[in-house]
């Protein structure tokens, strides 16, 4: 029988599957440790999606991208690599952590492997494929660049920890008439701040304590801030901090910023704050409550607890509108008022103030404003 007169279906050669290998390079170990430490926090090992415990690594020519979320803040920190292998793959955050925080040199994966000194390690790894996408395309031009850092220190301390209360557990991000503006209140007290002044258009969003406490772990620095509907990015040369706006109107700070005063008290900062803090050592422990009391040249600072004792002292402070018949006292959160005495900068702060119950207002060269309200004593 000639074989060429057989009939029948071609028979197709078998081809075996190619697992991807994933990425290969080698990084310094030190810089490495301290992003997959800073992306640990966001990495959420609860949470019913597996694969946000890990943290995605993108490997390119001459740098790896670390990226985690856990779709509520997006965190990407990029680093310089040797790369022999591009590729992308999810590794455990905190496993990987693990083996890479201790020692010097540097650190080479390839695929699921992890050479690490002298220890060699294989994790289980999960597709790049199935991790979460980022919030969207980020638009091509800044509405600002800031000092974040900076601006954080002297308004994060207001936001509210009550996440029930989304429009306050975060900060008012704005232009308006030119002046760029962080805004913080948790009801009790507010914080302004201006971080900048251009002519670009304006714009407006509450950032969530979430992104904020991520921000408040990067170094000082230019940031550039995009924005667009519902969403935000804060970028920086090697990394990116993103996630949605709240969506819920912030209080209409304005109203509570009051437009005039009936006395002044300017004091120097340092003393003041030293004074305070050692009222704030003896006061109630449920209120924290001070005594402040003007004299024509001076201000009385007073707590007492009958636990533990009292303390008085009194320092020297340029007083406007003092009125010798009536003098004037008034209560303050001690911690309320430590918190903006350490946020400033100043050699002097000056108080603003009217009635014992009206809001007494503290401001800076810079033009950052305080309002803390008064408790009565």
């Amino acid at each position: 029988m000639n074989l060429d007169e057989v009939s029948g279906p071609a028979v197709q050669p078998t081809i075996a599957a190619v697992p991807a290998l994933g990425p290969a390079f080698t990084i310094e170990r030190k810089a490495f440790a301290a992003a997959l430490a800073r992306l640990k926090s966001v990495a959420d090992a609860k949470s019913a999606l597996p694969i946000l415990a890990s943290v995605k690594l993108t490997a390119d020519d001459g740098y790896v991208t670390l990226r985690a979320t856990n779709l509520a803040v997006d965190v990407s920190i990029t680093l310089d690599a040797t790369v022999t292998r591009p590729g992308e793959e999810c590794f455990p955050c905190k496993s990987l952590g693990a083996l890479v925080g201790k020692g010097a040199g540097t650190v080479s994966i390839d695929g699921a492997r992890v050479q690490s000194g002298a220890a060699s390690s294989t994790l289980l790894t999960m597709s790049a494929e199935d991790y979460p996408a980022s919030v969207g395309a980020r638009p091509a031009k800044p509405v600002a660049i800031i000092d974040f850092k900076r601006a954080l220190k002297r308004t994060a301390f207001c936001m509210s920890n009550d996440l029930t209360r989304p429009h306050l557990a975060g900060l008012l991000f704005e232009r308006n008439n030119g002046a760029v503006r962080i805004v913080g209140t948790d009801g009790h007290r507010l914080a302004l701040a201006i971080v900048g002044q251009d002519s670009r258009a304006d714009f407006t969003g509450i950032v969530s304590s979430s992104i904020v406490n991520e921000l408040a772990k990067w170094k000082s620095g230019p940031v550039s801030v995009f924005m667009t509907t519902g969403y935000v990015w804060f970028a920086t040369a090697t990394g990116v901090v993103s996630g949605r706006l709240v969506d819920a109107a912030f209080p209409s700070y304005g109203q509570v910023i009051p437009g005039s005063f009936d006395r002044s008290v300017r004091v120097d900062r340092a003393a003041f704050l030293a004074a305070v803090k050692s009222a704030a050592l003896v006061s109630s422990d449920r209120t924290s409550g001070v005594k402040f009391t003007l004299a024509a040249t001076g201000l009385r600072i007073q707590s007492e607890n009958p636990d533990v004792g009292a303390t008085d002292a009194t320092l020297q402070a340029d007083v406007t509108g003092y009125d010798h018949n009536s003098g004037h006292a008034f209560g303050l959160n001690s911690r309320y008022l430590i918190e903006v005495l350490e946020a400033l900068e100043d050699e002097s702060v000056t108080l603003e103030l009217s009635g014992e119950l009206d809001p007494v207002m503290l401001h800076a060269a810079d033009g950052s404003v305080y309002v803390i309200m008064p408790m009565r004593i």
